[in-house]
């Protein structure tokens, strides 16, 4: 998936301008791609969109973790999404700039977790790949 189709995607969930109810907004991406490809299609535009998003978050990552000194492991986590979560123009701005990764942080000013959005499709991920009722872990192994 290219940089242009995924952020249009994160951009369609509406993180935080739709609020931050990350069941809903994981059920709406899986059944606005369902509704949109034939099953097959479904699962590799879920499969490129979750390596995108995971890409994304792993650069990120690599970015704050010597910046962000305010934050344990799972508020990190949730930092980090929240901020892919906000988009494409948020996400460089904190990449160029990753104090202000720091600033958000110290404010508390992020949610918990965009990543959620994302279990929906990787149940389907791990279901297409013949794992049940562990989605999400089956999704992110390669």
């Amino acid at each position: 998936m290219n940089d242009q189709d995924f952020w249009k995607a994160v951009d369609d969930m509406g993180w935080m301008r739709n609020g931050h109810d990350y069941k809903r907004i994981g059920l709406d991406l899986k059944a606005r791609i369902d509704a949109a490809y034939e099953p097959q299609q479904a699962i590799e535009i879920k499969i490129s969109l979750e390596a995108a998003f995971r890409g994304k978050v792993n650069a990120l990552y690599e970015r704050l973790d010597d910046v962000v000194d305010c934050l344990g492991g799972d508020s990190f986590d949730d930092l980090i999404t929240h901020i892919v979560g906000l988009g494409e123009a948020e996400y460089a701005a904190v990449m160029a700039d990753p104090s202000l990764g720091q600033n958000r942080a110290l404010q508390d000013d992020y949610q918990e977790s965009f990543a959620y959005c994302f279990h929906a499709i990787c149940d389907d991920i791990g279901a297409a790949r013949g794992y049940a009722n562990d989605g999400w872990l089956a999704a992110v192994a390669k």
